[in-house]
């Protein structure tokens, strides 16, 4: 598997967003998508040719999302969160969207539902989508058992964790998400924004649960 990271997408507010290439190309996220020419550009380059098969979107925010609309119209692929924050997608409900927050109205997107569990098959690696409730009620990461990299959201950064004093967020229920991270076998971790690491998505993990208040000595 092929990660592609697509940097540069002219507003700093914007989600990172990642390209899994393999048999079949799953992009995790999409950014505010403001600059809907400069993001079409960036993932037709990163295709080289090739099809967009799905977007899987780690939480509802508009941050992450915005892009979504576009991308769909012109890829011709479908979209999926998991059904807690897909309902609110689906709905148009601002309040979790955090659309008017940053001006804008996504509308109702059209968004299937992806189970804490799912794998997604991209050929040589298997994807599991993870529930890690706590920034939203629907967040979910993406885990590769191949390279044990960690596609994290806004669950966990490489120094920190994600807000949890927005609408479905939850200290606690972040804790319990971080704690379950703790136990896969993280080697790279690429989050929903600032730095990523090949290397360092356990130490990531383990400083967020310390950020949290959490006792670390057992991790």
């Amino acid at each position: 598997m092929a990660i592609v990271r697509l940097d540069d997408l002219d507003d700093p507010r914007d989600s990172n967003i990642f390209l899994l290439k393999g048999d079949r190309n799953v992009l995790v996220d999409t950014g505010l998508g403001f600059y809907p020419d400069a993001l079409e550009r960036k993932v037709a380059s990163a295709l080289g040719g090739s099809s967009l098969d799905m977007v899987v979107l780690t939480h509802c925010h508009v941050d992450h999302v915005g892009g979504l609309r576009f991308l769909m119209d012109r890829f011709g692929c479908k979209a999926f969160a998991h059904e807690a924050d897909a309902v609110h997608l689906r709905n148009c409900d601002s309040e979790y969207t955090l659309d008017r927050y940053f001006g804008v109205d996504l509308g109702p997107l059209d968004v299937g539902n992806l189970e804490g569990g799912s794998i997604i098959d991209i050929g040589a690696h298997r994807l599991e989508a993870i529930h890690t409730p706590g920034h939203t009620e629907g967040c979910i990461c993406l885990y590769d058992h191949v390279t044990k990299s960690l596609f994290s959201g806004d669950t966990v950064f490489f120094d920190g964790y994600g807000r949890t004093d927005f609408p479905g967020g939850s200290i606690e229920k972040t804790i319990g998400s971080l704690r379950a991270l703790s136990k896969l076998d993280v080697l790279g971790i690429y989050p929903g924004h600032g730095c990523s690491s090949p290397d360092r998505g356990h130490e990531s993990i383990v400083n967020a649960l310390c950020s949290a208040g959490v006792d670390i000595e057992d991790y």
